[in-house]
């Protein structure tokens, strides 16, 4: 089990190229292991070393979130990106990142339809209960998402 600190709405720098339309991102979150100390100095826009997970929650630009964003993180080296889809009611965890010029994202997926339990694998030692992930809830400004994952501490993540 490995300890980790999330930190909401933090900008990151990535290389624009490819299937990457963009350099600079702001995912909704993103997570770290709590011993690697990436957010204490970190300036408001960081590289992604570091960073094992970014999460989205599709807005009105949802195929930006869908497909460009995911790309730019794969692009980064991102180990995981956590997408929550507001339209589909779905919950996507993708995996093993392939950065490939042209070529960049995620060769696995893993996807789960909203009520359903999603099990990240290791370093992760919880289980993300999307049951209050409801239609209404989620459009109205926010994702509840955090609430059900084992928590240590405030914006610490681990059992």
């Amino acid at each position: 089990m490995t300890a980790m600190v999330r930190e909401p709405h933090k900008g990151l720098k990535l290389e624009r190229s490819g299937l990457c339309p963009k350099n600079y991102l702001i995912p909704d979150g993103v997570l770290a292991p709590l011993a690697l100390d990436v957010f204490a100095e970190a300036d408001s826009w960081m590289e992604p070393d570091g960073i094992v997970l970014v999460i989205e929650v599709t807005s009105t630009h949802a195929d930006r979130d869908r497909r460009d964003e995911r790309h730019c993180y794969a692009k980064g080296g991102i180990p995981f990106c956590l997408l929550v889809d507001r339209e589909q009611r779905t919950v996507s965890l993708f995996s093993e990142p392939r950065s490939d010029e042209g070529r960049e994202d995620y060769l696995q997926e893993t996807r789960v339809i909203f009520g359903k339990p999603l099990e990240p694998p290791e370093p992760f030692s919880f289980t993300l209960d999307t049951s209050e992930l409801s239609w209404p809830r989620v459009r109205a400004g926010g994702c509840a998402w955090s609430g059900r994952a084992s928590r240590s501490r405030p914006g610490r993540w681990g059992r």
